[in-house]
């Protein structure tokens, strides 16, 4: 039995019957599709590899690095693999200079937001945008507010990962 690759965001599903010398075998086949959801991810990436883990929540690190399962489904990352840091923070000077974010995007995971947040003090948080990700494979955040000295004197942004289903907008 053959199928051709499906094309579909979502996955699609085959009931198949076998039969030989008269016993009949049967089984359902499940494509993926394009897309995964988190509780496909989940169970493709972490249950299905590690089946006596019981690190499948969306803060939870199975790799033990800190870096919670929801942003490496976002990101693509590998959830039993310890990673270094998921966000490139980098400089551009084009007009003054400017604070700026980088980070993978995984072009599989649906119902995800990628936002970015500014601070002064790392205790309160203010949104800065949502960055678009469909169809990317990375994602570029250029922060509004230069760094010269009439900028607050220390100024931090971060990378905030949610699922639109607990974030509905």
């Amino acid at each position: 039995v053959t199928a051709a690759a499906n094309a579909a965001a979502g996955s699609r599903t085959a009931e198949l019957a076998f039969s030989s010398f008269g016993t009949v075998r049967s089984a359902t086949v499940v494509q993926r599709g394009q897309k995964r959801t988190w509780d496909e991810w989940k169970e493709d990436e972490i249950a299905s590899r590690d089946p006596d883990t019981d690190q499948t929540g969306p803060t939870d690190s199975p790799a033990g690095d800190g870096i919670p399962n929801l942003l490496k489904y976002a990101t693509g990352l590998d959830p039993l693999k310890p990673c270094g840091n998921v966000v490139q923070i980098s400089t551009e000077k084009t007009g003054g200079a400017f604070l700026v974010l980088a980070w993978p995007v995984n072009q599989e995971a649906t119902g995800i937001r990628h936002l970015v947040e500014s601070s002064e003090d790392l205790q309160t948080w203010t949104e800065m945008a949502e960055v678009e990700t469909e169809g990317k494979s990375s994602a570029i955040f250029r922060d509004t507010v230069p760094i010269n000295a009439e900028s607050p004197p220390r100024r931090f942004l971060r990378l905030k990962i949610s699922r639109e289903e607990e974030n509905p907008h």
